[in-house]
């Protein structure tokens, strides 16, 4: 069904054809925030900032806070209840939320209330309805002159044009998208806990070195004996080894890709340093990259990716996919695992200080910097126990990224195609439900 409504999506990017209503026609009252900076604490009643607010969620992380006086004063005009919408008049524009249950908050600067009228609009369709590219667009134009501008309008804002459908389909589809994002939602809680469980376990068997001794107890809190390694100039347990990176691994980087030789049209992502570990906004030609990825170096799946500029050391494990890689500037190991397990490495280098063989911090890493790298390798018994719990585990992340990946493509395109009746909530449900079966295979990892 996707493929061959592909042409229609495109035709609805071009024009909504579906009636439409002002967004004030369908609120109860939109309200502008205070301009004015209110007293931030580290503890008191939530302020809710702009960078709180992302993707269409509510992010309650690195919060605000402020005293009862100024929250008072803050919600003096419209106070924010549960299932209101808050969207964000600048830096950036145009971002949206709900606010979830069993939340009080205020705003901060340059945000809007928005309190649906629930006999006319469900909340969750007006959040993916504000959240389209059909408003967005509107969004990011002055109204009547067509030009880019730097903030919202609170005049702009009331008369946004919106998708206008019974209020039984809007409540379809909020559901039918939500339950995307809820979804979306409970697979990165999933991932954060695996990759904390896996963070712990190293923390706790190579950093605390209290990895099960021969009779099952912890090395170090039972008396293991520890010695002093002049290479790494630290204590290890008895029986590690220490070495270079270079010692076990071969250090390399893809064939150096022309300006001219990107596009924007999305084939092979092509990874540059400022979106390494991110998505790729930039892409290479199908043919280029067969013919680099045959001729040159190629970082096999599992190995570890290496960013050398930019922010200097931050490391990622491949995952195979089809991708291509800045020159020098992200290197990977080709890695000798009968020696030392790709995922001991992974973590090993997110703790170790990135410094050069003098000791003084440095701008970028070279390949004689990488491969001089000082390495613990501790007893292979250890570190084949450490594999097995660990890479089950990190397999399974792998796999819910991916499912994440097709359910974010998945709403994006049925958010448009629902809007403009072009697909029926009856029809998501089936895409919904075959991305779901394609992926029951990994619950089990």
């Amino acid at each position: 069904m996707k493929e061959a409504l592909e042409k229609i999506s495109q035709t609805y990017k071009a024009r909504f054809r579906g009636e439409t209503i002002e967004l004030h026609e369908v609120c109860d009252s939109i309200t502008d925030c205070h301009h004015s900076t209110p007293l931030y604490l580290e503890e008191g009643k939530l302020v809710i900032r702009n960078y709180n607010i992302k993707n269409g969620r509510m992010v309650l992380t690195n919060v605000s806070y402020t005293d009862d006086l100024h929250f008072d004063q803050r919600t003096s005009r419209a106070k924010p209840e549960s299932g209101d919408l808050i969207i964000t008049r600048e830096a950036p524009m145009g971002e949206v939320c709900i606010i979830p249950d069993h939340i009080e908050c205020c705003l901060g600067q340059r945000m809007v209330l928005i309190k649906p009228d629930a006999r006319k609009v469900n909340n969750k369709f007006l959040l993916y309805a504000l959240m389209s590219e059909y408003t967005q667009i509107q969004i990011g134009k002055s109204k009547g002159t067509g030009s880019i501008v730097s903030n919202l309008r609170i005049p702009s804002l009331k008369e946004l044009k919106i998708p206008s459908l019974e209020l039984p389909e809007q409540t379809r589809i909020g559901e039918m998208l939500g339950s995307i994002d809820a979804k979306i939602e409970v697979n990165n809680k999933i991932n954060q806990e695996l990759e904390a469980m896996a963070k712990s376990l190293y923390d706790y068997w190579f950093v605390q070195f209290d990895f099960p001794d021969a009779n099952g107890k912890p090395y170090k809190t039972s008396g293991g004996k520890m010695v002093f390694n002049e290479v790494l100039k630290r204590e290890i347990p008895e029986g590690w080894e220490s070495g270079k990176l270079g010692d076990v691994g071969k250090v390399s980087m893809c064939k150096r890709v022309m300006k001219h030789e990107t596009s924007l049209d999305e084939e092979i992502p092509f990874f540059k340093i400022s979106t390494f570990g991110g998505e790729a906004n930039i892409f290479i030609s199908k043919d280029l990259f067969e013919l680099y990825r045959e001729k040159y170096s190629y970082p096999k799946r599992g190995d570890i990716l290496i960013s050398a500029a930019g922010t200097i050391g931050k490391t990622v494990i491949f995952d195979g996919e089809l991708s291509y890689f800045q020159d020098s500037n992200i290197v990977w190991i080709d890695n000798d695992e009968s020696k030392i397990p790709n995922c001991f490495l992974f973590y090993y280098y997110q703790t170790e200080p990135w410094v050069a063989t003098g000791g003084s911090t440095i701008k970028r890493l070279y390949n004689e910097n990488i491969r001089s790298l000082k390495t613990v390798f501790p007893n292979l018994d250890i570190l084949n126990r450490f594999s097995k719990i660990v890479n089950p585990r990190l397999e399974k992340k792998h796999q819910i990224e991916k499912e994440n990946k097709k359910l974010s493509e998945l709403r994006d395109w049925l958010l448009p195609m629902l809007m403009n009746g072009q697909v029926t909530v009856g029809e998501a449900e089936q895409e919904l439900g075959m991305v779901a079966e394609e992926n029951t295979k990994y619950e089990g990892l």
